[in-house]
């Protein structure tokens, strides 16, 4: 019974785990998004509670082995999740009164095709200036979007998107920045169904 346990615990550790650098690697490399900020924020936060979760069951748990691999390998990935979710709680405020992103405006979109590329600015707080983030996105299913970051510019705060007239080009004009080293005007290629 106990040898059971213990691989039900490890099956739970290890699907956790698998679970929680998906999430990380979604949200690092921009592949899935929701189109409501809302449910962005759920699945961020739902994500952060996995390795901290994973630590109070390894530890509750009778099994010495899932107690060292909760300490050495899931400690410190809770600690880190503890960290991002102390530095996203103060969003949420403004989250929960506007509906908007306060990290991601919205600035402006333009279709191309059956896709549509958006203009974020996108803001760190207090210690950074304002970016921007371009982003190919398509609706796979209602609500939810397939992204790909086409072009971002730090620091810069505002642009136009504009189609350009070879079909599936974009050129970003007008690049407003305090930088010199940033350019007045990009051009980018977009795939047809955002990577292909």
């Amino acid at each position: 019974m106990e040898r059971r346990v213990g691989k039900r615990s490890a099956r739970l550790h290890v699907g956790g785990l698998v679970l929680y650098c998906g999430a990380l690697a979604n949200w690092l490399l921009d592949v899935f998004r929701f189109s409501l900020p809302h449910l962005n924020y759920v699945v961020w936060f739902s994500a952060l509670a996995i390795p901290p979760a994973l630590l109070v069951h390894g530890f509750s748990s009778g099994n010495r082995v899932a107690k060292i691999v909760s300490l050495f390998l899931v400690g410190p990935l809770a600690a880190a999740s503890v960290f991002l979710g102390l530095l996203s709680v103060p969003l949420v405020p403004h989250l929960i009164r506007t509906g908007d992103d306060p990290s991601y405006e919205r600035l402006s979109s333009v279709p191309v095709g059956r896709t549509r590329v958006t203009l974020y600015r996108t803001d760190g707080g207090a210690m950074t200036s304002f970016g921007l983030c371009v982003r190919h996105e398509k609706t796979l299913l209602p609500g939810l979007l397939l992204v790909r970051r086409v072009a971002s510019f730090y620091p810069a705060f505002d642009a136009r998107l504009e189609p350009a007239a070879e079909g599936r080009r974009l050129r970003i004009h007008k690049i407003a920045s305090r930088s010199d080293a940033l350019p007045n005007e990009v051009e980018v290629e977009l795939a047809e169904n955002v990577y292909f």
